[in-house]
């Protein structure tokens, strides 16, 4: 058996008044509401009710709005207003790229349309032909013309 020590309260330095130890529990007027089924209640329907306002809040939606002053810039190429440099006057009809996208040379960016359908020339290619063939002629006899410069020189000097 263990011997149970008794300790002098001088050797402790504790001092030998002794205040009354009640239970304290009770004289306290939250403790005797936190053990009612009032209370309990209470506490779990706010619990439970800001538990399911911050679900529901997860799903609204989100927008943040801000003042500023400036142009608005469309995020589509299709709903901003471009300006592009041609001969022929005419408008955007589809657009094969997006903004930010990467493009190689030679890819197509836009499709063109004629605003005026009198642009449009169904005999356009024998026409080039012709061009050609008449800018070959031209080129044929300047060379025809140089050899007689040439001649020409030549008999100046004889």
């Amino acid at each position: 058996m263990k011997e149970k020590i008794k300790l002098d309260p001088r050797l402790l330095n504790v001092s030998s008044c002794y205040a009354k130890v009640s239970n304290r529990k009770d004289d306290m007027f939250v403790f005797s509401i936190m053990h009612s089924n009032i209370f309990g209640r209470i506490v779990a329907y706010c619990m439970l009710g800001l538990i399911f306002t911050t679900i529901i809040c997860l799903f609204l939606p989100w927008q943040q709005n801000i003042r500023g002053y400036g142009t608005i810039t469309a995020f589509a190429p299709k709903d901003r207003p471009q300006n592009v440099n041609v001969t022929v006057g005419g408008k955007i009809s589809n657009w094969y790229v997006n903004e930010g996208q990467f493009v190689k040379e030679g890819d197509s960016i836009a499709s063109l349309t004629e605003v005026k359908d009198y642009y449009f020339d169904p005999q356009i290619t024998p026409r080039m032909e012709k061009q050609l063939v008449s800018m070959l002629d031209g080129l044929g006899a300047y060379g025809e013309k140089v050899k007689a410069l040439d001649q020409q020189y030549g008999a100046l000097q004889d």
